[in-house]
C-alpha cells in the first residue's frame, strides 16, 4: 500500500509543475508578443507605456478649459454667476486675452473655481450692465470678481494681482466656503431673509437660516468642518458671530460662556423660531442636524409667532436679563401680596360670623337667664304696685348696661362693620329695657302681652328666629 501512496503523490507534484511550466510558457509568450525579442523593441515598449499612463495622469489632473462668455446668453451668464460652484471672471475688452497672473491661478486653482471671461458692458434683460449688476470699480484694472454660492460678489484689489501667489491668497480669502460674519441683529435679519421668508401655517416649511456660534475652543479642525458644512449645503444661508461679544437673546451666556465651547449651532426661521444644536461638533452630527432642520416644519421649532429673537450684545443681553428677572420677581412679588389680601378678605367675614354667632349665644343665654328669674323669684300680687314705682324710677335713673353694650369700636372695622355693631347694641338695648319692662309689671310674666309702641320691641334674630318677650 505505502508504494502506491507514493507513486500517487509523485504523479501530483509532476502535474502541479507542468501546469506552472505551462502557465509560464503563456505568459512569456504575451510578453514576447507585445515586446518582441529585441532588447530595444522591448524597452521601447516600455516607455510607450509609461508615456501613456503618465498622459492619462496629467489629463485626469488638468484643469478645465477657461470658458469664454463674452456677450453669451443671458441664461448662460446665469447659470455661470449663480452655480453651485465658485467662479472667477476677468471683464474682457475685446483682447481676447487674460491677464498672465489670471492664467496661471487657472492651472492652479482651476478644479477646485471656473474662470471665464466676461464682457462686462453687456446689457443683461433687467436693463443693467455687469458694471451695474455686481457694482464693479471700472478704475479698477485689470478687473477681475468672483462669485460664490455662500458669498456676494468679490472684486479683486489691483493690488493683490502682483504675482501669482498674492492672487492666490487673495482669493481663497474672498471665496473660500465660510459663513458670513454678522455684527448686528439687523445684519443678521438682512442676510437670513427673514422678512421675505414669513410664514403663518407652523406646518410649512421655509428657507432655515444656520447661525454658528464661534467660542474661544474655536480651533483649525472646526474651522474645516465650517468650510464642509457651507460647500456641502450651497444653497443655505449660514452666518457666524463672535460669541465672546453676541449672543442671541434664547441663550444663557452666563450659564455658558463663550470659553466654555468651541461651536454651537442654531437654526433659526422667521426670525422668531430657533432650533439648537446639542450633541458634540463633529460631521455626522452637524451634517444630521442641517438636514434635519432644513426639512423640518414650523411646529418642530422653538419659539413664539408674536415674539422675535435677536442677536444682541453680550453687555446688552446680560443687562436685559437682569431687567427682565427684577421684572419677574416683582410681577411674583405683586402677585403674592394680592393672594395674601384675598385670603384675608376671604378669612375676614368668616371671623366676623364667629364673633356674631357667639355674641348671639351669649344674648340668648342671658335672655333665658332672664325669663327664668321672675318664675322662680315671683312674690305675692300684694306687694307688686308697692315696688312698680320703685322699680320705675330704677330702671329709669340707673339702667343695667349688659357686658355687649360696653364694646368699643375697633379701629380695623370697617364703617360697614361698625354700623351693624352699633345697630345690634341698639337692639339689646331695647331688649333689656323692654324685660325689666315686663318683669316689674303687675301682671304674670308668661301672660303678658305687648300692645301699643312695644309691639315695635319685637324683632328677628340674625337666624331668622322671633324673639319670645
Amino acid at each position: 500500500m505505502a508504494p502506491k501512496v507514493q507513486e500517487r503523490k509523485s504523479n501530483v507534484r509532476i502535474k502541479k509543475s507542468n501546469d506552472q511550466e505551462g502557465s509560464a510558457a503563456g505568459i512569456g509568450a504575451v510578453l514576447a508578443l507585445i515586446f518582441g525579442k529585441s532588447l530595444y523593441r522591448q524597452i521601447a515598449t516600455v516607455i510607450v507605456i509609461i508615456s501613456g499612463i503618465v498622459g492619462f495622469l496629467a489629463y485626469r489632473s488638468a484643469p478645465p478649459s477657461m470658458k469664454k462668455l463674452v456677450n453669451a446668453d443671458p441664461e448662460v451668464l446665469k447659470d455661470a454667476f449663480f452655480s453651485d460652484t465658485p467662479h472667477l471672471f476677468y471683464c474682457d475688452k475685446g483682447t481676447g486675452s487674460a491677464p498672465a497672473v489670471f492664467s496661471e491661478l487657472h492651472v492652479i486653482k482651476g478644479n477646485s473655481i471656473n474662470f471665464a471671461t466676461v464682457n462686462c458692458s453687456q446689457v443683461l434683460p433687467s436693463g443693467k450692465t455687469l458694471w451695474d449688476r455686481f457694482k464693479l470699480k471700472k478704475d479698477w484694472k485689470p478687473t477681475i470678481f468672483g462669485t460664490a454660492p455662500w458669498t456676494k460678489a468679490v472684486q479683486i484689489h489691483p493690488t493683490h494681482l502682483v504675482n501669482a501667489k498674492t492672487f492666490k491668497k487673495s482669493v481663497e480669502d474672498s471665496l473660500s466656503p465660510k459663513a458670513t460674519v454678522v455684527k448686528s441683529d439687523q445684519h443678521l435679519a438682512q442676510h437670513c431673509q427673514f422678512s421675505k421668508n414669513v410664514v403663518y401655517d407652523d406646518r410649512d416649511i421655509t428657507p432655515t437660516c444656520i447661525l454658528l456660534i464661534k467660542g474661544t475652543k474655536f480651533t483649525s479642525t472646526t474651522s474645516q468642518l465650517e468650510q464642509r458644512l457651507v460647500q456641502a449645503y450651497p444653497k443655505m444661508k449660514f452666518a457666524v458671530a463672535d460669541a465672546s461679544k453676541y449672543r442671541m437673546t434664547f441663550e444663557d451666556p452666563d450659564g455658558m460662556p463663550a470659553d466654555y465651547f468651541a461651536l454651537k449651532v442654531h437654526a433659526l426661521r422667521n426670525g422668531t423660531h430657533y432650533q439648537s444644536m446639542v450633541h458634540p461638533i463633529t460631521w455626522d452630527y452637524l451634517n444630521t442636524f442641517v438636514s434635519s432642520a432644513a426639512s423640518a416644519p414650523l411646529y418642530d421649532y422653538q419659539g413664539e409667532a408674536d415674539r422675535t429673537v435677536h442677536l444682541m450684545k453680550l453687555k446688552d443681553l446680560r443687562a436685559k436679563k437682569e431687567r427682565d428677572a427684577k421684572r419677574r420677581a416683582s410681577k411674583e412679588a405683586s402677585k403674592g401680596s394680592k393672594k395674601a389680601s384675598l385670603n384675608a378678605d376671604e378669612e375676614e367675614p368668616v371671623k366676623e360670623d364667629t364673633k356674631r354667632k357667639a355674641q348671639k349665644t351669649t344674648s340668648t343665654d342671658r335672655q333665658k337667664k332672664g325669663a327664668s328669674k321672675p318664675k322662680t323669684e315671683s312674690k305675692p300680687a300684694e306687694e307688686k304696685p308697692k315696688k312698680d314705682a320703685g322699680s320705675a324710677t330704677d330702671s329709669t335713673s340707673d339702667p343695667v348696661q349688659p357686658e355687649s353694650a360696653t364694646v368699643s369700636d375697633d379701629a380695623s372695622l370697617s364703617a360697614e362693620q361698625l354700623q351693624r355693631e352699633r345697630e345690634r347694641q341698639r337692639r339689646e338695648e331695647m331688649e333689656r329695657q323692654q324685660r325689666e319692662y315686663l318683669f316689674e309689671s303687675n301682671d304674670d310674666a308668661d301672660e303678658t302681652e305687648v300692645t301699643g309702641s312695644d309691639e315695635e320691641l319685637v324683632e328677628e334674630d340674625e337666624d331668622d328666629s322671633i324673639i319670645e318677650l
